[in-house]
């Protein structure tokens, strides 16, 4: 029996670059990074032991917080009405070589479906983002 619902998915924004400093993109379109390497760092864990080579890419996450009653669908739209606000930076950042995607870990028990509609999936390919869904059944 379950006393507390628990959120039932997690949703990031990835991003990746050649070589732009993401942290400072983060700054640019308002969005705070929980992780970012630059291209050409020592790749390092987050202890600060050194795991050998250097970062290929530059990378970023940023997390995003929900009231509890929120859908996932309604979350990803929501974190789009931000995200268009930045567009030219945006489109500046991915013709330049970088990606971005949403990043969805998905937690449930039994079955469970999702539709995203299509005006959603235009929002998200306008703006070039991909979508990655990680599935973990079983959880709450």
């Amino acid at each position: 029996m379950m006393t507390k619902k628990q959120r039932e998915f997690a949703l990031s924004l990835r991003m990746t670059h050649p070589e732009m400093d993401l942290q400072a993109f983060c700054d640019l379109i308002e969005l705070i990074p929980w992780k970012c390497n630059l291209a050409g760092e020592v790749r390092q864990s987050p202890d600060g032991r050194l795991l050998g080579g250097v970062h290929k890419r530059s990378f970023c996450t940023c997390s995003f917080e929900f009231d509890e009653d929120v859908s996932l669908e309604a979350a990803i739209d929501e974190t789009l009405d931000l995200l268009e606000l930045k567009r030219r930076q945006i489109a500046e950042m991915t013709s330049s070589g970088g990606e971005m995607h949403f990043f969805i870990g998905w937690f449930f028990e039994g079955t469970a479906g999702m539709v995203l509609d299509w005006k959603t999936l235009r929002r998200m390919s306008d703006l070039e983002i991909s979508f990655q869904l990680d599935a973990y059944g079983a959880y709450l």
